[in-house]
């Protein structure tokens, strides 16, 4: 520390003067510092969207009225259920379930063009869990995909554990 610059108006005790110069030694012993884990690399999306898609597994489905659609399985453990907007792709999902990978089961749905009610689009989301033996599931749902999710809360609510809207609300 340098302190010719240093106004001599200041008391001894001042803070200037209680800092430390390089040749003192440490306040702590090497032994006591602790390094803090560096932050990890940024992610690109491309990457994310390129691992999501890779990785996932594709399952294909049909309602008891005869509508056909698709979903994706992402990571492991409990089943979490993601529910998009109307217009946007499931892969939206990407970097959620991408992060998610490791505690949970995430699935995405492709609606059915089809589907002219929230009734159809909550009997898609039934159908993709039995198909993959799901009796309970969690929901994360975004725009159109809310109401999707309260059609099934109010349709068969008891088999969903948790559900949240894209605002972290829970819906039950």
């Amino acid at each position: 520390l340098r302190t010719d610059s240093m106004s001599t108006d200041h008391a001894p005790d001042s803070t200037a003067e209680k800092l430390q110069t390089p040749d003192q030694p440490s306040a702590c012993p090497a032994e006591d510092v602790v390094e803090a884990p560096s932050c990890p690399p940024p992610l690109a999306w491309q990457d994310v969207l390129s691992e999501f898609r890779d990785q996932r597994e594709c399952f294909d489905f049909t309602t008891d009225g005869g509508l056909q659609g698709r979903g994706r399985v992402f990571g492991e453990g409990p089943p979490l259920y993601s529910l998009n907007g109307f217009s946007v792709s499931p892969e939206i999902f990407c970097l959620t379930v991408w992060l998610l990978r490791e505690d949970f089961r995430c699935v995405v749905l492709e609606y059915p063009a089809e589907a002219t009610s929230l009734s159809d689009l909550a009997s898609c989301v039934f159908m993709a869990a039995d198909g993959l033996g799901d009796q309970e599931f969690d929901l994360y749902a975004t725009g159109f995909g809310t109401s999707v999710a309260l059609e099934i809360l109010t349709t068969n609510g008891s088999r969903v554990r948790h559900a949240v809207d894209r605002k972290s609300t829970r819906l039950n």
